[in-house]
């Protein structure tokens, strides 16, 4: 998964967040029961909701996102989670690779809680859900030009 979120959101509420960030990406949001891969025409951006594989309560949904090569999917990704947290007053966690490495990480991620953002190690959350705090962040979201 691409982002991690530490409470459910429904449809209507998720579906209504992303028209309103992103108004001119052809998207769809497949949902449990109310859209699937069969409906999926020529979007571009494909969002997909999901209850999250980790074994404990932390983080129990989760998006995986799937896009065309015209999007900086890392981009999208961050500001999609910042979006949710700050939106929906819950923890969501992304890929930190812009911020830090300039390159995909496979266990640092940030960590968007509170309104603060932090660096955060995600190397055990997969088993415990737990990620570590490193350090928190002075966090400038990536400029929403760059995603289309």
């Amino acid at each position: 998964m691409d982002i991690l979120i530490s409470r459910n959101i429904g449809y209507e509420s998720l579906v209504s967040l992303l028209i309103e960030c992103f108004p001119d990406v052809n998207l769809i949001l497949i949902y449990d029961e109310v859209n699937d891969w069969i409906d999926v025409n020529d979007e571009k951006v494909i969002i997909q909701y999901q209850v999250s594989s980790v074994s404990s309560d932390a983080f129990t949904q989760g998006i995986t996102t799937f896009m065309s090569d015209e999007f900086d999917e890392l981009a999208l990704i961050e500001i999609l989670s910042a979006v949710i947290s700050k939106h929906f007053h819950c923890a969501t966690s992304c890929d930190a690779s812009r911020v830090v490495l300039k390159e995909h990480s496979e266990y640092y991620s940030l960590l968007f809680e509170s309104e603060r953002v932090y660096l955060v190690d995600d190397c055990l959350c997969e088993k415990t859900g737990e990620m570590t705090k490193i350090v928190e962040l002075k966090y400038e979201p990536p400029r929403s030009s760059v995603i289309v």
